[in-house]
């Protein structure tokens, strides 16, 4: 079971879909996109239980409200990831396409838009169902979502939406796709850069307000001057690996036209060694920082941490280099 079921649904957040489409052509992308994605967000408890509600005879309430909602981002998000197979079919003889006097099938510029679009709806609509829950997070209807590690995650930041990030940094455009490929560098911009100043235990007190819908108006107050800074550091540490793609073979820079009417294929290939320096050399300053940190947390939890030994002499660096490695790190 699904929280879409018939075509008439798919049509209501995406017109362009013929009448006569058949759901089941959909139905193992809208699988995915709810349990491979949508899950991630909501938690499977709460996940279950809106699925269990839209099924059963007249779902009701604040569920009913919230369902449009869920149903935006899976259906973009299942046109999404149905568009790199969903243009061929399969029977016993092979793989083929289908062209008739009237249809031919789309290039491949334009179902790299289509992508795009339908990823970025996706998306948003993830973003817009959170902010609907949030806006009702007491409701006894939410409650496995309100009590969720999802719930954690959604609202674990300074800044934890698009549409917020852009109030502080406006070429965000509020891209919500682009929000979240960034929030592990948010995250680590919140460690490195924002709680040493406010310090941890004000730091603390902030996020659970946050968290809890409940900031005071001094707090509200502050909070530009906190994401200000936040959203250009994120910027600082994530913009170099925005461009480049995994693609399970390994690290890849897609592009095509930015001008023109024609119709091209978009061209993938590997990222150079200058292309993949940054993130590099990111991701090392990254990690040796979140080493510092745990080195800290450790130290400062001994007590409660059977079986680590603190050491005796941590006035030092850490050593991040192997010395049987012919690399070393210079800091």
């Amino acid at each position: 079971m699904n929280l879409v079921n018939n075509i008439n649904e798919v049509k209501a957040m995406f017109s362009n879909i013929d009448k006569d489409y058949n759901i089941n052509s959909l139905k193992s992308f809208i699988d995915d996109a709810e349990k491979n994605i949508l899950v991630n967000w909501i938690g499977q408890a709460f996940y279950d239980n809106m699925v269990a509600a839209y099924n059963a005879p007249g779902i009701t309430g604040k569920k009913a409200a919230l369902l449009p909602y869920l149903q935006k981002a899976v259906i973009h998000l299942a046109l999404w990831k149905s568009a790199d197979s969903g243009s061929f079919r399969i029977n016993d003889a092979g793989f083929y396409v289908t062209v008739t006097a009237t249809n031919k099938p789309v290039s491949d510029k334009k179902l790299e838009k289509f992508e795009l679009g339908r990823r970025e709806d996706g998306y948003r609509g993830l973003e817009q169902a959170i902010a609907f829950l949030e806006g009702n997070i007491g409701e006894a209807d939410f409650s496995l979502y309100a009590n969720s590690d999802e719930r954690l995650i959604n609202k674990g930041n300074f800044i934890n939406s698009a549409a917020e990030f852009t109030r502080y940094y406006t070429m965000m455009d509020g891209s919500a796709f682009m929000f979240y490929k960034l929030r592990v560098a948010l995250a680590f911009a919140e460690r490195k850069f924002i709680i040493p100043v406010l310090g941890a235990a004000f730091a603390a007190s902030l996020q659970d307000n946050i968290f809890s819908n409940s900031l005071t108006l001094a707090q509200k107050k502050l909070m530009p001057y906190i994401n200000r800074a936040l959203a250009n550091y994120t910027m600082a540490y994530g913009a170099s690996a925005i461009g480049l793609q995994f693609d399970g073979s390994g690290i890849i820079v897609q592009s095509q036209p930015s001008t023109g009417t024609y119709d091209v294929a978009v061209m993938k290939t590997a990222a150079t060694p200058a292309q993949l320096a940054p993130m590099v050399t990111d991701a090392l300053s990254m990690a040796q920082t979140e080493l510092r940190n745990l080195e800290d947390y450790l130290i400062a939890n001994a007590g409660s941490l059977p079986g680590f030994v603190p050491p005796t002499d941590t006035g030092d660096d850490l050593d991040v280099n192997d010395p049987n490695s012919p690399t070393y790190f210079v800091c």
